[in-house]
């Protein structure tokens, strides 16, 4: 039988799903009442139609380990050489509900070889973006060039790609809100960007996202964020250290497609990449990525509130007193990483809410 289970999944639901498919698989008659039997009834009533019986079990996409705690025990040990299989975005679910049965096994989905993948690309993938691409003139090489930049915005607008969308929002409205803010921080980082692991987590305490708790320091619980980000595949691995511990991390395009959505739908960040972008009415955290925007430009009017200012392959320097005339009092994050500043900003010995500073890789 095979059994989806679905995000906001009910124990007696899922049992009653299980058993009705059970029932059809072996072509008998569903008891009477099985809508409105309880948990236990259904536990007792599964058990006895597999007690002698070899099975396969799939429960597909499981998110939570209660789920699993609920469904074992209605699946006999009959020594029949029957199999229960799990599929889960969760690493830390896979591990736990393997380890604590007898001669469980963890299978981790692995890349595809590239001609595989290549294969599958065009024979499933592009079927749902040909979705989009038709709605395009052959002619006009803007267009396509369009679709190349900004597949985001089509994610967002074509309902030929909603079920990826939804598919990849799962994910992200799954997480708990202690982890929600500091995925939607991941979008202020450029594509294909490798955030470094300490850099991130610095970065997160000074935003406020990390939650003290007893026996931990605060670099502890940001490393419990990131481990349970990676756990649940959100987040990849790119450089680890040659003790094996992870040195930088990357998003996948389309889930940094998905969190950009997000973080501009609650007004959360902004991303500027051309001079005279028109920005929200207040800008809350600012990345600049690449360029500077326009000082005689909107920006003046919209950054009173401004709390996180971050810079990415940012050419030119200008002083923040000529970036944004009309004030920034308020910015408490300030990362000038990787950037060309030749003098220290002085304009920063009058942030008085500043908690985070990096100067890193400039050439002060």
């Amino acid at each position: 039988a095979w059994v989806t289970v679905s995000q906001s999944c009910e124990i007696e639901d899922l049992l009653r799903d299980l058993a009705q498919k059970l029932f059809s698989e072996i072509r008998r008659k569903v008891p009477e009442g099985l809508e409105s039997m309880h948990s236990d009834k259904l536990k007792m009533i599964i058990k006895e139609l597999l007690e002698r019986r070899r099975y396969l079990v799939v429960f597909d996409d499981m998110w939570h380990m209660h789920e699993w705690e609920a469904v074992k025990y209605a699946l006999p040990k009959n020594n029949c050489g029957s199999r229960i299989m799990i599929t889960t975005r969760k690493s830390d679910l896979a591990f736990i509900s393997s380890s604590i049965e007898s001669k469980g096994k963890v299978y981790n989905l692995q890349p595809l070889k590239e001609d595989e993948a290549r294969e599958l690309f065009c024979r499933k993938t592009f079927q749902a973006i040909s979705g989009v691409l038709a709605t395009k003139d052959k002619h006009r090489i803007d267009e396509w060039s369009m679709i190349c930049r900004c597949l985001g915005s089509e994610i967002q607008v074509n309902s030929k790609l909603d079920n990826l969308k939804t598919v990849l929002c799962l994910s992200f409205n799954d997480l708990p809100y202690y982890l929600k803010y500091c995925f939607l921080y991941l979008s202020m980082f450029p594509e294909d960007y490798q955030i470094q692991r300490m850099r991130l987590i610095r970065l997160w305490i000074a935003e406020g996202f990390i939650e003290a708790k007893d026996g931990k320091t605060v670099e502890d619980v940001a490393e419990d964020y990131l481990k349970e980000l990676l756990n649940r595949n959100l987040l990849q691995v790119a450089e680890r250290t040659s003790d094996g511990r992870v040195k930088t991390l990357r998003i996948h395009d389309l889930l940094r497609e998905i969190i950009i959505l997000k973080s501009k739908d609650q007004n959360f960040a902004t991303i500027v990449k051309e001079q005279n972008v028109v920005s929200p009415e207040k800008l809350r955290r600012l990345a600049l990525h690449g360029t500077l925007p326009n000082p005689n430009g909107q920006q003046q009017r919209s950054v009173s509130q401004l709390r996180s200012l971050l810079m990415f392959g940012v050419s030119e320097i200008l002083s923040l007193g000529k970036l944004f005339p009309g004030g920034f009092k308020l910015l408490g994050v300030l990362d000038y990483q990787d950037s060309p500043l030749k003098k220290f900003p002085v304009a920063v010995n009058d942030l008085y809410h500043l908690t985070y500073l990096s100067l890193k890789n400039t050439q002060i």
